[in-house]
């Protein structure tokens, strides 16, 4: 506000358009267009459709396909 009302240089017409506070990393980003640039992961499931309760992600692709498996949504 300092520059726009008081015409002070204080460097924010220098800086990038973008600014972002990421939680977990406890750090300020800064960027020149939103959304940021991302590095897209592909996620797999796991271990779901051989009855196990307990399932996961993998960032690699099954080696063999897991047999399917289904559930049902009721958010009521």
């Amino acid at each position: 506000m300092d520059h726009y009302l008081r015409g002070l240089d204080n460097g924010v017409e220098r800086a990038k358009p973008v600014r972002s506070f990421v939680m977990g990393d406890n750090q300020w980003r800064e960027a020149d267009a939103w959304p940021p640039v991302a590095n897209p992961t592909s996620y797999y499931l796991t271990g779901i459709a051989h009855g196990m309760r307990i399932g996961g992600l993998a960032t690699k692709a099954p080696a063999e396909p897991e047999r399917h498996t289904t559930f049902l949504s009721d958010p009521a």
